[in-house]
């Protein structure tokens, strides 16, 4: 197996575990908890949940980076399609981690202001 098929194969199989892991985790915060948020434990764990989503995100993030470049390394005109793919959702994914990342902060804040 050449060098390119063993690292197209390697990304392709942390794709699938890390959608695993993920869909164990949990489905997140959702509007009933926003809604009830009152105290400062309600939101610091709104904010937990943010800050863990965001790392899941740029986790997510850096592992299409590598199959983007794997796919550059390969050089196979044919997988431009591939490579624009991972490349947008680099972008997409590291700017839903920062709003995502500001989310959890803005909770911190009202954790801070609950607790006066």
């Amino acid at each position: 197996m050449n060098r390119f098929t063993t690292v197209v194969s390697a990304g392709i199989i942390a794709l699938a575990m890390s959608g695993s892991a993920w869909a164990a985790s949990g489905a997140g915060v959702t509007a009933a908890q926003i809604s009830a948020a009152k105290t400062a434990a309600d939101h610091e764990a709104i904010a937990k949940a943010y800050d863990e989503e965001a790392a899941d995100l740029a986790s997510k993030a850096e592992m299409h980076q590598t199959m983007a470049d794997a796919y550059k390394f390969g050089g196979k005109p044919y997988l431009t399609g591939q490579t624009k793919h991972c490349v947008r959702l680099v972008k997409e994914l590291k700017a839903a981690a920062a709003e995502t990342r500001a989310l959890a902060s803005d909770h911190h804040k009202m954790a801070k202001e609950a607790g006066k």
